[in-house]
């Protein structure tokens, strides 16, 4: 998580900026590197989390932005797994559909 650390208030500028394109991959890339049971310590301003998942939630049609989002979808509609958002964040491939459970033998 250092490498995040680092790499935050250098995004954070560039995004304030309108250059966040510059830094996009160093920070994903240090995003990437973070351990699964490490993720939900992650603290990333507000700007940095829109910066990253804003432009992928936007392609599907959806608000991201909060205000937005709640007066268009009822909470339990958008609590979406925190891995989901981290990985949109780090640049990491997501599921089109999550992943389901059979139990064999069922009927």
């Amino acid at each position: 998580m250092d490498a995040v650390d680092r790499i935050v208030p250098l995004a954070l500028e560039a995004a304030k900026a309108g250059r966040f394109e510059l830094v996009r991959a160093e920070l994903q890339a240090a995003l990437a590197k973070v351990p699964e049971h490490c993720q939900a310590r992650v603290a990333l301003p507000v700007d940095l989390w829109d910066a990253l998942v804003g432009p992928q939630i936007d392609s599907w049609g959806l608000e991201h932005d909060e205000k937005a989002r709640a007066a268009a979808l009822p909470d339990a509609e958008f609590d979406w797994p925190a891995g989901v958002l981290f990985a949109l964040a780090a640049g990491l491939s997501v599921p089109a559909e999550p992943e389901t459970e059979t139990v064999s033998g069922a009927v």
